[in-house]
């Protein structure tokens, strides 16, 4: 008995050895473990029996480091790292062993998510400072407000009224230059947005340039868009844009058409017809709208192609441009003609979106070798006139050497073409266009070719060209009589209308399939008007002048005697008649001007 009763005691049933065992099992806290758990960078399996681990370093995360990391590590000397740079708002005074500071030596107050939060910031005590506003991309410059008043998206309010924040200049240029998409919406927009999409889309196009930081950027083998989506008339976001293109780099700018003005069917269609001496012409049924001049008529039926109405030549019958195949974009833009529209054709009408743009330029330095796209084009816009917003005018500036196209446009805007040369290759074209407003091309606008479209009846500037071609019916509406045209080739055929004068300087030359037809004037003023085949063929309906006369002379030469015959009317069928009273013999002259058939001579 003594002995079991000891057992007892300091055996198993002695309380204090339950108690310690107790406590080494609840840790001492008066209840059992359940899980271990781990903080990063350690990890449990979970449970009163985990298992316990370590994740490798990475670098952004705390971790194991691997032997090979050990190795490298221990075997960096001094003199490794041999220069620290720094970017924006920092300086670096370069070398191992940089002074770091704030940029330009101002105190940097911060970066702020939006220009609203920059504005509701304390200012530096010293009045100076810098700050960068993420929305913009852009760095502000705490300055006097006296000297700048507010201006949007570049000056910038202040939590004190003496001073604003201007802004200074951008931190994402190299992000701008490789943004392929860039929408602008005047109504809807936002300076502080990406522009990458609709819903995302800058309230102006001066935004694009300031985060260019030029408005010559390098677009270099990438093809750029700029989307407008709403009108741009306040003549407060006027486009400058001159980009250096390589490589076959390119910007286009682009409107897609909104509602249709206009939807019905062509009723009575003359088809266009230069032996006919008529161009194409239609009346409508009308389902929605009203048709109207300058309208871009879509033919559904036809594959799209499209035409401008240009003038209600009577009772609803409409005198329309030479219908064009859709152009292709980033393709080279050779027009092809849609000579097939007809009664039945389902038809809208659309006004093209009107964008503000003064100077569609830059200089091409490498075509596309394979596509030959041009490296500058507008699309499917109303350039927009300003003059009745500033009273000093504007023109738009085309630069020649930047390889533009003008497809699917309503100029309202004067227009002066020239620059800098031609691009290499450039297929600098004019397509489908309504020139409204008066164009000046004497400053040097050689190989730019107008195809289809047509001429108004001009504006405050005299319409001049010189240097270019005119192909696929492009129809001649100007009656300026202080218009001409120098150094013109006639690819294709030209439709002169009623009232029109085409006053030829230089050289007029009509090339084979070169053709004027219609019912205008071909005034020769000066120098020679050339053609091939009969006169007859080559002008069609058309009357002729030699530098405003309807009389010339002709020579007819037998045996080495010339005897000259002067008062002979002007005629096509005169101009092929044998020379002598009655004909030229296919060379007129007079005035100070010449027409010459099949190369003849005096």
């Amino acid at each position: 008995m003594p002995g079991r009763l000891k057992r007892t005691i300091f055996g198993q049933y002695d309380p204090l050895v339950k108690a310690a065992r107790l406590r080494a099992v609840t840790g001492g806290g008066g209840g059992p473990v359940v899980a271990v758990t781990a903080t990063a960078p350690l990890a449990s399996s979970g449970g009163i029996a985990p298992n316990i681990t370590i994740a490798p370093a990475t670098d952004i995360a705390a971790g194991s480091m691997s032997a090979a990391d050990k190795a490298k590590l221990d075997a960096l000397a001094p003199g490794d790292v041999t220069s620290v740079t720094a970017s924006f708002p920092l300086t670096s005074s370069g070398g191992a062993t940089p002074n770091l500071a704030p940029a330009n030596n101002q105190s940097l107050v911060g970066t702020f998510a939006t220009g609203a939060l920059l504005t509701a910031s304390p200012i530096p005590s010293t009045g100076a400072g810098k700050a960068l506003v993420a929305t913009y991309g852009a760095e502000f410059t705490l300055q006097p407000a006296a000297s700048n008043p507010l201006a949007p998206d570049v000056v910038l309010a202040s939590s004190n009224v003496a001073f604003v924040w201007v802004r200074s200049q951008t931190v994402m240029a190299a992000q701008a230059a490789a943004q392929l998409t860039w929408f602008v919406d005047r109504v809807g927009g936002s300076n502080e947005a990406t522009g990458l999409t609709g819903g995302t889309a800058l309230k102006t196009k001066s935004e694009i340039v300031r985060r260019w930081g030029t408005r010559a950027p390098l677009i270099n083998g990438i093809a750029v868009t700029i989307t407008y989506l709403s009108p741009d008339v306040d003549g407060m976001d006027t486009g400058n844009f001159q980009p250096i293109f390589q490589n076959g780099g390119s910007l286009n700018h682009f409107a897609a058409f909104g509602a249709a003005a206009f939807t019905g069917t062509l009723l009575a269609v003359t088809p266009k017809s230069v032996a006919g001496n008529t161009a194409l012409e239609s009346t409508f049924t009308t389902t929605t709208g009203a048709m109207a001049a300058n309208l871009i008529l879509v033919n559904a039926t036809r594959g799209n192609s499209r035409a401008i109405a240009v003038r209600n030549i009577a009772g609803g019958n409409w005198l329309l441009t030479q219908p064009l195949a859709p152009y292709v974009v980033n393709t080279n833009p050779v027009p092809t003609e849609v000579d097939t529209w007809a009664n039945g054709d389902a038809i809208s009408g659309f006004v093209p979106l009107a964008v503000d743009l003064a100077f569609i330029g830059g200089v091409c330095e490498e075509l596309n070798q394979t596509t030959f796209q041009p490296a500058h084009v507008v699309q499917q816009i109303t350039i927009f006139d300003p003059s009745t917003l500033l009273p000093s005018g504007s023109t738009l500036q085309v630069d020649t050497g930047a390889a533009p196209s003008f497809i699917d446009c309503v100029v309202q805007r004067n227009a002066s073409l020239g620059g800098r040369g031609v691009a290499p290759v450039a297929p600098i074209e004019f397509q489908g266009v309504a020139w409204t407003a008066g164009v000046d091309g004497t400053s040097g606008c050689n190989n730019v070719r107008f195809s289809g479209g047509y001429f108004g009846t001009g504006g405050s500037t005299v319409t001049q060209i010189r240097g270019a071609q005119f192909a696929f019916d492009v129809i001649l509406r100007t009656a300026n009589a202080l218009g001409f045209f120098l150094d013109v080739q006639l690819t294709g055929s030209v439709f002169l209308d009623t009232g029109a004068i085409f006053n030829g300087r230089t050289v007029t030359q009509l090339q084979v399939s070169g053709k004027f037809y219609g019912s205008g004037t071909l005034n020769q003023q000066q120098g020679t008007c050339t053609y091939t085949g009969t006169a007859v063929a080559a002008f069609n309906g058309v009357t002729l002048k030699l530098n405003g006369n309807t009389v010339g002379y002709s020579n007819l030469t037998t045996a080495g005697l010339v005897a000259v015959h002067g008062g002979i009317a002007l005629t096509a069928a005169a101009l092929d008649a044998a020379a002598g009273a009655a004909g030229f013999g296919g060379y007129a002259y007079g005035g100070g001007a010449t027409f010459s058939g099949n190369g003849a001579q005096p």
